[in-house]
């Protein structure tokens, strides 16, 4: 007979609840999968912790390296304009520059540390600075090393100069001179050591040394006594080196020569000789460079004659002509003025009184005027030294005006171009004309009339004319 189940046949067991997630107990395989779940569930959230630490500990890190790259690039930019100062800095300037550049260095290191936000930062960037300041500090010390040595080496060489300078200061003080020797021999052997010199180096700088200090006094004695320089350089010939010894011997020679032509002008000067019977003798009495020498001394002598005896004539005439104006008579010029004056201004004085005292005018001598053109065009130079008082008896006062205008122009560049255009413009026209060397007269003539004709153009328009327009008036004179 079927059994009916009771309430007491029920043997519940009290568990836990089902997870939200579990939609029956009645399965096996679903209760695994839930329990599972929550194992699964609760090692992520472990792990994720763990994770968040990482992090954590990765952006501190991060942080740390940023402010010490930071630190570290305002500690380069700093150091790049002190390394130039220090690297300027030369011979004895340099001395201390090691000490300055570790006190730098500390605060540097002090100042950027002190910003850092942790012991961690500040370990890490004074690690590195250490590093690097080693680095800085030996480069330094060596560079400071290296210019004291060039300053002592400069300092020796200078003493060997002022060595070199007292003894030519005092060339006939062989005291003086065997001191500076002595004192210059112990410099070099001070070079010697300082530079690390072999001896056959030692034996060159020697010996350059002392050749510059023989040529030196050689020189200062050379042109006031070359006698004594002679004598000089015999006696030091052995301390002088072999390349230079030509060069004083020819510097002898020379100063021997000059001194002997000097003497020959002298005399010759001194016995009134005229200058063709001074080189006449010259060139009897010497002969080679020695020759050259007194022709070339004769010739400046009586250059600087003529020169000196034309600034006089200049200025006599100056002082006759004046006169002249004052009183209109040529007998109030004082007879040591007329001795003085350049015999054809003397000649254009009388001339000019004779005519003014019988009412004549002067008319221009065609033939000079071209002469005077000429020079104007092809020598500006020597035609502004011209006194044209000395052709006023050739030159109508129109043309005496004009010519010195002229000299007065050919002062300005530009208008010794336009001179020597027009001439040349001129000098085209003679040649259509057929006019040569005979016909001096007639180009006086046709260039008098063709500056006459230009001159009334000119002032006219008010301005200067232009090639063109000269060319014109050319053609129409012709």
């Amino acid at each position: 007979m079927p059994r009916v189940p009771t309430y007491d046949s029920f043997q519940v067991t009290p568990g836990a609840l089902p997870s939200s997630r579990q939609t029956t107990i009645a399965s096996p395989e679903l209760f695994d999968a839930g329990a599972k779940q929550a194992v699964t569930t609760g090692e992520n959230l472990l792990k994720a912790g763990g994770d968040l630490n990482d992090v954590a500990v990765k952006m501190q890190e991060r942080e740390n390296a940023d402010r010490i790259f930071r630190s570290k690039t305002a500690v380069d930019n700093d150091y790049i304009p002190f390394i130039t100062s220090i690297r300027e800095r030369r011979g004895r300037n340099a001395i201390g520059a090691t000490r300055e550049a570790a006190k730098w260095w500390d605060d540097q290191i002090s100042k950027q540390s002190a910003a850092l936000e942790n012991d961690v930062q500040r370990g890490i960037f004074q690690q590195k600075m250490a590093k690097l300041r080693t680095q800085s500090l030996a480069n330094i010390s060596a560079y400071e090393s290296d210019q004291r040595r060039q300053s002592l080496v400069d300092s020796t060489q200078a003493s060997i100069v002022g060595s070199i300078n007292v003894a030519a200061a005092s060339p006939n003080d062989p005291a003086t001179l065997a001191s500076a020797k002595s004192d210059i021999e112990k410099e070099t052997q001070a070079l010697a050591q300082i530079n690390g010199w072999s001896s056959e180096l030692y034996a060159a700088k020697k010996s350059e040394y002392m050749t510059n200090l023989h040529k030196q006094v050689f020189q200062s004695m050379i042109d006031t006594d070359p006698a004594g320089a002679r004598a000089y350089y015999e006696a030091n010939k052995d301390e002088i080196a072999g390349s230079a010894r030509d060069v004083f011997e020819k510097q002898i020679a020379t100063s021997t020569r000059r001194r002997t032509v000097q003497s020959f002008g002298d005399a010759v000067i001194g016995d009134n000789m005229s200058e063709t019977d001074a080189l006449a003798l010259a060139h009897k009495q010497f002969s080679g460079e020695d020759e050259d020498a007194a022709v070339r001394e004769v010739r400046s002598r009586f250059a600087d004659i003529r020169t000196a005896r034309d600034q006089d004539q200049r200025e006599a005439n100056d002082q006759g002509w004046h006169i002249y104006a004052q009183t209109g008579k040529v007998d109030a010029i004082p007879a040591s003025v007329l001795t003085r004056m350049d015999g054809r201004s003397v000649i254009a004085l009388r001339n000019e009184a004779e005519r003014q005292a019988l009412g004549k005018q002067v008319q221009t001598d065609p033939g000079v005027y071209y002469d005077l053109s000429q020079k104007a065009a092809n020598d500006p130079q020597g035609f502004e030294q011209l006194d044209l008082r000395n052709y006023f008896d050739k030159l109508a006062p129109a043309q005496r005006r004009h010519f010195m205008d002229m000299q007065q122009k050919l002062k300005e560049p530009a208008e010794v171009d336009s001179i020597a255009t027009l001439t040349q413009q001129l000098d085209a026209m003679h040649n259509e004309l057929g006019w040569d060397a005979a016909n001096r007269a007639d180009k006086g003539k046709f260039d008098a009339a063709v500056y006459s004709a230009i001159d009334a153009e000119q002032s006219r328009l008010g301005r200067k004319l232009n090639y063109d327009e000269t060319q014109k008036i050319i053609h129409r004179m012709a």
